[in-house]
């Protein structure tokens, strides 16, 4: 399970402020991981997600790890570094996605962000999905949104193609910030 948060430095703060920020809060994660707590990344996405350039990526075991670090980002060592970096935040949007398929991968190199139509079933359009992506994708499937966003984010190693079942595909590339495994 993933919390995946699409943000954008403030209007009159620096990107390379912004960014050293977020390492020093995912650093102060790393060092010190809540119950359930597998990995944290920053992307860098230029062409932009629903509300900002930047996603930090939070992979949690369940439900009850993704309850126990939104209580820990801001308690004990991960206060001051999660204090510093929050005020320079401008817009923002959270969403929590389930592994579809693949393997979380804090190294892919482009985003793509879907919608089903309506009227597809999931599996024809998941088989659909994984053929234009390949086998290496990894495919999350929205399970809540706070905020906008689409019903799967796809990272794929390689480009993915134009379109699917006659929708036009809007294809980012990631750039990675910040990545950080628990041992």
């Amino acid at each position: 399970m993933a919390y995946v948060f699409t943000h954008a430095p403030g209007a009159s703060i620096g990107r390379d402020d912004y960014v050293k920020g977020l390492q020093q809060f995912h650093d102060a994660l790393a060092a010190a991981p809540p119950n359930g707590f597998l990995a944290s990344w920053v992307w860098h996405v230029p062409e932009a997600g629903p509300v900002g350039s930047f996603e930090d990526w939070y992979l949690v075991e369940d439900w009850a790890a993704l309850g126990a670090l939104n209580a820990a980002a801001v308690t004990g060592s991960r206060k001051a570094p999660h204090d510093a970096v929050a005020p320079l935040a401008g817009a923002g949007a959270g969403g929590i996605y389930a592994l579809a398929y693949g393997y979380p991968a804090s190294d892919a190199g482009y985003r793509l962000r879907i919608d089903k139509p309506a009227g597809v079933p999931y599996s024809s359009f998941e088989a659909d999905l994984l053929d234009l992506v390949g086998s290496w994708a990894t495919v999350w499937k929205r399970q809540m949104v706070l905020g906008p966003d689409r019903e799967y984010l796809v990272d794929a190693p390689s480009r993915p193609g134009r379109t699917l079942l006659g929708q036009p595909l809007t294809v980012a590339e990631l750039r990675s910030v910040r990545s950080a495994r628990t041992a």
